[in-house]
């Protein structure tokens, strides 16, 4: 809330963007309510509803949690993602409206994230998520191409988060780093590197807009151009990290800046 209302007087003040006499009571509470005051941060909603769930989680038996978050995890999977990715991907159009709530949106990346935390995948297993995690890129890819390019305009169904592209990229990261993150932290500079920035990786997303404005703002800068999309990540985090320092140290301050 203190951040979307700090954006809010950004935007009528410093970018221009919102007109003064916009802001009414019902302008921001709806913007804090949705999350949209500042674009990225529409994640919270979405976290916090997730947050809420956990508890129904929680109360399966420790038994019995393996077999059950894998069946959710499957048959929401095939229901909710699979099947209406592929209809849209078909030449024929099929009305298709099965919804499995229970693991819908973004719970379903909270129990495929405990699964590959909690239980050892064997190598066989590790190797189809990382070969379906290429595979999942290169359709994202390929296919956003060639379907935008037959449309004259950028096409979506290979987007989204909870898209299959998406699931199988993240399934397959994930993994990875499971297995192979031990042996990374084993070497010296990257252990101190990752403990350190480890630190700032909440308020590197709380506070890289406001960076990235100021730099599209000040420098007059394209965003599509090369310097914006390989440049400024560097000096969002360089800048996060001073600012972050700072606010830390002021005892009322660092409780908005965990």
């Amino acid at each position: 809330m203190a951040w979307s209302i700090l954006g809010l007087i950004i935007k009528v003040f410093y970018l221009k963007s919102v007109l003064p006499e916009t802001v009414t009571p019902e302008y921001v509470i709806s913007g804090i309510l949705q999350g949209n005051i500042i674009g990225i941060y529409w994640f919270f909603i979405p976290l916090f509803c997730v947050y809420l769930s956990i508890p129904l989680f929680s109360a399966v038996s420790d038994e019995k949690k393996k077999d059950i978050f894998t069946y959710v995890c499957v048959v929401c999977f095939i229901i909710n993602a699979l099947v209406p990715f592929v209809l849209k991907v078909v030449p024929f159009d099929v009305g298709f409206s099965a919804v499995i709530r229970i693991g819908s949106g973004y719970l379903l990346f909270v129990l495929i994230g405990y699964l590959i935390t909690k239980y050892d995948i064997p190598l066989a297993i590790r190797i189809v998520f990382y070969v379906l995690a290429i595979f999942g890129f290169i359709l994202q890819v390929i296919g956003t191409y060639f379907f935008s390019m037959k449309a004259g305009e950028i096409v979506s169904i290979f987007k989204g988060y909870e898209n299959v592209p998406s699931i199988l990229q993240s399934v397959g990261v994930f993994v990875f780093f499971k297995y192979i993150g031990s042996r990374i932290m084993k070497i010296g500079w990257i252990n101190i590197l990752i403990n350190f920035f480890s630190k700032y990786t909440f308020p590197l997303y709380l506070l890289h807009w406001y960076i990235l404005e100021m730099v599209l703002k000040e420098f007059s800068v394209e965003k599509t151009s090369m310097f914006f999309r390989l440049a400024t990540p560097f000096i969002a985090l360089g800048i996060t990290v001073g600012i972050t320092f700072l606010i830390r140290k002021v005892p009322v301050l660092r409780r908005i800046l965990p």
